[in-house]
């Protein structure tokens, strides 16, 4: 069997999500989910284990804030009946059983006789006390409850008087793929037959503190979900047994004088009684308080806390795993499906270890499959660990407004779906070099070398600029990714969208003249060829382009997955929208000359003559600059200087910063660019 779906509905920020686990794609028995923080990852987590552990315990806090709006306006309403427009909070496990299993444990979810469906559903929900729930109307109507406010404080206190959680079996259309009206209440002791959660929290006792032995308290952890019945377990007890014998023998040594003085004083009528002191070690905490984990060096032992905290972190949770195993194992009434989560891995753990990790958390896995049925969930925010899993394997969580969604690697697909070639290329520029997109609020995609290496000393200082709100936090503080993505910016256009990424593009408008034809100044030029700009501002001509005012330079994605063989994608200005462009504009630089530039280089010459002409005498070609006289000649264009006088656009960029110490100016279009992403 396999959990290949889970639905959550009105649970926290996770208004109505799904989560796809798809083993036919991916790594069978591995979904990775991602996301930033506060994005709905452990809330997710949290209400598999509360609805799938036997306390279903749920307060008013779990509700979604939302929904507790929407109960109470239905409750206010006068409209009859509509009380049963009160679902609660859902969880819905949708499964997969094939000819191989055993059907025993689920036969009570097998709601039809169709041969041809293979999934059964198991229900969680939260719902209103039908008996209750009137009584609940009423008091809201007839008391000061009517005020928001004061429902939700009293639905703190009595959420249990009018709310129960129950566990169904629903009927499942294969054809439809949707929930049908049968649904039949189950015993919740069903539950464990069926499926168990367990695993491995963020919050883990790892510790190098000197007083701790976090990982001896691990050990014992692990001892505690073995089986009597083991051979290692035996062997190990008849060795403790054995160790008691020989204190026993030492005891009698050390206390015989207390103790031959406790029978002076003792009154024993019949002659029989008597005292002694044995030993009598607990295995379990033998292990939690006398196990030492060391670690060698020029062989020599050195104690736990000496080591760092990232392998700790490391062998801390291959024992907490090879534990939930032991648990899933030791239930004599074994579930069918077993879920282990692992919530941020990477905690501690460097780069390379995190490489480890993931690279060996599957093997892990794979070898209990003949044991066990085990399908593993880990939560991360590292991009090192997205980089070594297949992107396939991947579920995505993205806040939006006050609720998170969800969105899988096949959601991701359908978008490219007209442009295969396009897909394989983002898969692997993502996931191989650029995986901290995933993680980030925004978005710069820019040109090339020359801009990525000047982007921070621009970006610290907009932020140092006195006009700027300082209520507005700082670009460098920001979570902001920055990507080289050339002038094919439009490809990540359907991953913006997906990601929901405000993002800002820096490009260049490429001028030329007709068919291509060569320009002296870039005014002269009459198309563009600069593949994302006619992609963002289709229908536009160069002279549209070059008049086009900053606002309108703020568009929104439409992305259309129904259309077949088409461009799906339409770029819609608009104010509010994710996507800001950013190219070269009229600019004047401090003589008052104006001048329309084609690339980041020209732009930056008509602004800054005078300091590269001195950057030019005094560096050379260490500031990536030749024909120097060339510079100071008033007859070019600074389009013609960039062109003939920078030798090499990194060393270029690299002088501006070695030598310049700031007395240079930012183009126009990229501090607009930069004012925008930072606001």
């Amino acid at each position: 069997m396999y959990l290949n779906e889970v639905k959550v509905k009105n649970y926290r920020s996770l208004k109505d999500v799904k989560l796809v686990l798809d083993k036919e794609k991916g790594t069978p028995n591995l979904s990775l989910i991602i996301g930033k923080n506060n994005s709905g990852k452990t809330s997710f987590l949290k209400i598999m284990k509360k609805m799938i552990a036997e306390d279903r315990k749920l307060s008013w806090d779990d509700f979604n804030i939302q929904y507790r709006r929407e109960i109470h306006n239905i409750l206010v309403s006068k409209e009859e009946g509509n009380e049963e427009d009160i679902e609660g909070i859902i969880l819905d496990l949708y499964m997969e059983y094939d000819d191989n299993d055993d059907l025993n444990n689920i036969l009570p979810l097998m709601l039809d006789l169709n041969m041809e469906n293979n999934i059964v559903v198991l229900e969680f929900k939260c719902q209103p006390i039908i008996h209750k729930i009137e009584e609940l109307r009423n008091l809201v109507n007839d008391t000061e409850l009517k005020e928001y406010r004061k429902f939700s404080d009293f639905m703190q206190e009595n959420l249990n008087k009018y709310f129960e959680t129950n566990v169904y079996a629903r009927g499942y259309d294969y054809e439809s793929h949707e929930l049908t009206d049968a649904i039949e209440k189950l015993d919740s002791s069903i539950v464990k037959k069926i499926i168990n959660i367990t695993g491995i929290s963020a919050k883990r006792d790892t510790s190098n503190n000197e007083k701790d032995r976090t990982l001896s308290q691990i050990a014992a952890k692990y001892y505690e979900n073995f089986s009597d019945e083991e051979d290692k377990i035996r062997s190990l007890r008849e060795e403790v047994s054995k160790t008691d014998g020989i204190l026993n023998k030492e005891y009698n040594k050390l206390f015989k004088d207390v103790i031959d003085d406790f029978r002076n004083f003792g009154n024993f009528p019949n002659g029989e009684e008597d005292v002694n002191i044995h030993s009598k070690m607990d295995v379990s905490k033998l292990l939690k308080g006398n196990t030492v984990f060391s670690y060698q060096y020029d062989k020599e032992d050195l104690p736990e806390n000496y080591n760092g905290l990232g392998y700790m972190n490391l062998l801390g949770i291959i024992f907490e795993v090879k534990a939930c195993f032991q648990k899933f194992r030791q239930d004599s009434n074994r579930s069918k499906i077993n879920i282990l989560y692992i919530e941020e891995p990477e905690a501690h753990t460097h780069p390379q270890l995190q490489y480890v990790f993931i690279k060996n958390i599957g093997k892990l896995i794979e070898n209990e499959k003949d044991n066990l049925n085990v399908q593993t969930i880990i939560t991360t925010h590292s991009s090192h660990i997205v980089s070594q899993c297949k992107f396939e394997d991947t579920n995505f969580f993205i806040k939006e407004k006050d609720n998170a969604q969800i969105k899988s690697y096949a959601d991701l697909e359908n978008l490219y779906k007209n442009e295969k070639e396009v897909f394989e290329f983002v898969k692997k520029y993502i996931t191989l070099s650029r995986a901290e997109i995933f993680f980030a609020d925004k978005l710069i995609l820019i040109e090339g070398d020359t801009e990525r290496i000047l982007l921070p000393t621009m970006m610290e200082r907009v932020d140092n600029n006195k006009n700027n709100g300082k209520d507005v936090p700082p670009l460098l503080s920001q979570n902001i990714s920055v990507l080289v993505i050339g002038n094919h910016a439009h490809v990540l256009s359907k991953l913006i969208s997906f990601l929901n990424l405000k993002t800002l593009v820096i490009t260049d408008i490429d001028a030329k003249g007709i068919k291509g034809g060569k320009i002296k100044n870039p005014a002269e030029g009459k198309i563009t060829t600069n593949g994302s700009l006619k992609k963002f501002f289709k229908g536009k001509s160069f002279k549209d382009l070059r008049n086009l005012g900053k606002d309108k330079k703020i568009l929104s994605i439409e992305v259309k997955t129904e259309d077949r063989g088409k461009e799906n994608v339409e770029y819609k200005e608009d104010p509010n929208g994710n996507l800001r462009i950013a190219y070269q504009i009229k600019e004047k630089n401090s003589k008052e000359e104006s001048y329309q530039a084609t690339s980041f280089e020209d732009s930056f010459i008509h602004l800054n003559l005078e300091f590269v002409q001195k950057l030019a005498d005094e560096h050379g070609r260490n500031a990536g600059l030749k024909l120097v006289k060339k510079l100071k000649e008033t007859k070019f264009t600074p389009y013609e200087l960039s062109s003939n006088c920078i030798d090499s656009k990194t060393n270029f960029a690299i002088g501006i910063l070695m030598y310049g110490n700031n007395r240079w100016q930012i183009p126009k279009y990229i501090e607009e660019g930069l004012e925008w992403i930072r606001k």
